[in-house]
């Protein structure tokens, strides 16, 4: 049995927002991605947390205009 491979989805959580960027270059296992995610340096999780604030603000206005 082989290990599920990590994938993306429309969620923006930074977790789920630096998937994307990763995931379009590398092909980790969800065990691996997860402790690639957990190793991350604090400056690339603040980055992804504000880009992830930003995504859900945008989101927000959005809908609020429909």
């Amino acid at each position: 049995m082989s290990a599920k491979l990590m994938q993306a989805n429309s969620s923006l959580s930074a977790r789920n927002l630096f998937a994307i960027d990763y995931l379009k270059t590398h092909t980790p296992t969800v065990a691996e991605f997860k402790e690639i995610y957990d190793a991350l340096d604090k400056a690339t999780i603040k980055k992804y947390t504000a880009l992830s604030q930003a995504k859900k603000a945008e989101a927000k206005l959005a809908k609020s205009k429909a």
